[in-house]
C-alpha cells in the first residue's frame, strides 16, 4: 500500500473519521503540533508523531505550523505524499514542507477569508493553488475554490466522509414523547449556538415542552463561558461537557428527535450525515451547501430573521405528531444509508491520489 503522511490534530473527530477508512488503502502516519489535548486516536492501529514536542509547548500555533513544516523539509524522510487537515493551519506546514502534497479545506477558512487581513488571504491562495489536490465536501464549496482561486474543477475532490459506525449502528430508537432537539456541533459563534439557546429559552418561555442539548467539544473558553451564562435559568437545557466518543454521541442522537446546524456559512458538515444515520431529522439555515439534504430535512425560514426562525421552528415541530416524526426519521436515515457509503468514498478517493501521482 502506497504511504501518505497526514498532518493533523489528533484529538479531532474530523480527523478520526478519517483515519477509519484511509488505512483500508493507505500506510498512514500522524504528524501533529498539538500537545496540549489528548489523543482520541488509536495509536497502535496508527504511528502519531509530535516532533519539537517540548518547544511546541511554549510557543504559539502560527510557530508551530511553520516549525513543523521545516522539520518535515529537512529532517524527514521524503517518502508519500503529505495530507494536510485544514488549509490556514497544516497547509502551511505542507507549503513550507517543499513536498507534494493535498490539502483537506474547512468551511470556515474559507467562507470566513473576507474577514482575515491581506496577509491570511495571500498565503491561503498559496496554499490552495500550490497542492496537487483539494478535498472538501461539497459541491458548493468546489465551485466556490474554482471561482475565489482559479483551481481547475479537477484538481479538487468534492465527496463527503461519514464515519461508517454512524452506518453500522443500532437502529434502535430510543426517542421518548419529550421533543429533544441536538445541536451536534461544538459550541462556537459560528454555529449560533447562544442565538439557539435564547430561541429555545423563548420557546420554553412562551409554554413549550422539550429539551434541548448543547455539545461543548473543542469550544473556546470564553464563548463555551457565555453560552452557559445564557442556559441560567432553564433547567429544560442540557450541556455534554468536553469531547464525547462515539458509542456516547450515538447514543444521545439517538434519544433526540431533530439535530440543529444553523451557521452563517458551511460547507456540507458530517455532523448533518451523523445525525441522519441515526434517524435524527436535521434542522438546518437554508445555505447552498446544505441543499444535498434539503430533502430531508426541516430548513429555517430565511425571512424571519435567525432568532424568530428558531421560535417559529421550536414550536412547530414539537406540534408534529409522532407518526410525521417517525416518517420522517426514517427517511433521513434511509438517505445516509443509501448514499454515503465509506467504501466508495475510500476507494474514489484513491483513484484522485493515483491520478495526482501520475501528473
Amino acid at each position: 500500500m502506497k504511504k501518505l503522511n497526514v498532518l493533523g490534530n489528533s484529538s479531532s473527530p474530523h480527523l478520526r473519521t478519517w483515519l477509519r477508512v484511509l488505512p483500508a488503502r493507505f500506510n498512514v502516519v500522524v504528524y501533529d503540533i498539538h500537545t496540549n489535548r489528548p489523543s482520541i486516536i488509536d495509536s497502535s492501529l496508527t504511528p502519531i508523531i509530535v516532533p519539537l514536542a517540548r518547544v511546541f509547548r511554549f510557543t504559539g500555533k502560527l510557530v508551530q505550523y511553520t516549525a513543523l513544516g521545516l522539520w518535515l523539509r529537512w529532517f524527514c524522510r521524503r517518502d508519500g505524499l503529505l495530507h494536510a487537515h485544514n488549509a490556514s493551519g497544516y497547509g502551511l506546514s505542507a507549503l513550507l514542507s517543499g513536498r507534494d502534497y493535498i490539502v483537506t479545506v474547512y468551511g470556515s477558512e474559507i467562507y470566513n477569508a473576507h474577514q482575515r487581513g491581506l496577509i491570511y488571504n495571500w498565503i491561503l491562495k498559496e496554499i490552495i493553488s500550490s497542492s496537487k489536490l483539494v478535498t472538501t465536501s461539497s459541491d458548493h464549496m468546489r465551485s466556490t475554490i474554482v471561482k475565489k482561486y482559479g483551481l481547475r474543477p479537477e484538481r479538487i475532490f468534492s465527496k463527503m466522509l461519514l464515519d461508517p459506525i454512524f452506518l453500522e449502528a443500532n437502529e434502535e430508537d430510543r426517542r421518548g414523547q419529550v421533543r429533544t432537539w441536538f445541536v451536534n456541533r461544538r459550541m462556537a459563534e459560528l454555529y449560533c449556538t447562544i442565538s439557539v439557546v435564547e430561541a429555545f429559552k423563548t420557546f420554553i418561555g412562551s409554554g413549550g415542552v422539550g429539551a434541548l442539548v448543547l455539545l461543548e467539544g473543542d469550544a473556546d473558553t470564553h464563548y463555551a463561558a457565555r453560552v452557559r451564562a445564557a442556559t441560567v435559568g432553564c433547567s429544560s437545557i442540557e450541556i455534554i461537557t468536553g469531547f464525547v466518543d462515539q458509542d456516547k454521541l450515538i447514543e444521545h442522537l439517538s434519544r433526540s428527535h431533530f439535530c440543529i446546524s444553523v451557521p452563517e456559512s458551511d460547507q456540507f458538515s458530517s455532523s448533518i450525515l451523523e445525525g441522519a444515520a441515526c434517524g435524527v431529522i436535521p434542522i438546518l439555515r437554508n445555505l447552498e451547501s446544505y441543499k444535498a439534504v434539503s430533502d430531508i430535512s426541516i430548513v429555517l425560514r430565511a425571512d424571519d430573521g435567525l432568532k424568530g426562525a428558531l421560535v417559529s421552528m421550536f414550536r412547530e415541530t414539537a406540534s408534529l405528531s409522532d407518526s410525521s416524526i417517525k416518517l420522517m426519521s426514517r427517511k433521513a436515515r434511509n438517505f445516509a444509508m443509501k448514499n454515503f457509503s465509506y467504501r466508495e468514498f475510500i476507494n474514489s478517493f484513491a483513484d484522485a491520489i493515483n491520478e495526482v501521482k501520475q501528473s
